[in-house]
């Protein structure tokens, strides 16, 4: 039996239908382009043999950070994500919106990191990027810290009897070549 788990999802914008279209899409060089232009017969068809959603927990923060030099104080405010499957941080623009959604729970991508490593992990990557922008080694406070789980599809492609995979972002309706890299280490 299945065991199923609610989860705090950002919005799933992408169709399984749609995902298909998107992985099979090719972005060849443009040497292959010229090749392709020249004998049509080469042209690669990729086929989606299968789409399955799967969820990944990504730790997010917004936090400020504040240089002081005598009695001058600047300060900035920050936001960064960081997958609990993949040692990487990135800056956040704007809010997502959640809802709440019961997935199973072979579904969902085992965690790495735990909520502190991302923190850590979190507060060091904030510290290098305020240092750029207030030429200063910045404090960081978090104003808020969570966690949500982002939607992606993985598709099982199949080109001239090779098979491959590919991710597709779910709520942004691209491939995310990242977590495409990342997914074989994934556990679920």
């Amino acid at each position: 039996m299945l065991l199923r788990m609610d989860i705090r999802c950002t919005s799933i914008r992408v169709t399984p239908e749609e995902a298909k279209l998107i992985a099979a899409k090719e972005h060849p060089d443009i040497i292959t382009r010229v090749v392709q232009w020249i004998i049509p017969r080469l042209k690669n068809r990729v086929e989606v043999v299968r789409v399955d959603p799967f969820y990944c927990r990504f730790y997010y923060g917004i936090a400020r950070l504040s240089v002081s030099r005598g009695k001058q104080q600047r300060s900035i405010k920050m936001a960064v994500v960081m997958p609990s499957a993949i040692n990487m941080v990135k800056t956040m623009v704007g809010v997502p919106q959640f809802k709440e959604i019961s997935v199973c729970e072979n579904q969902v991508v085992k965690d790495v990191y735990n909520a502190e490593d991302a923190r850590e992990k979190m507060i060091h990557y904030m510290r290098v990027r305020g240092y750029r922008k207030l030429r200063s080694l910045p404090s960081v406070e978090f104003e808020s810290f969570s966690t949500v789980y982002k939607p992606f599809y993985h598709c099982v492609c199949q080109c001239n009897g090779k098979k491959f995979s590919r991710v597709v972002d779910a709520e942004i309706g691209q491939r995310d070549y990242l977590v495409e890299i990342a997914y074989k280490n994934f556990r679920f």
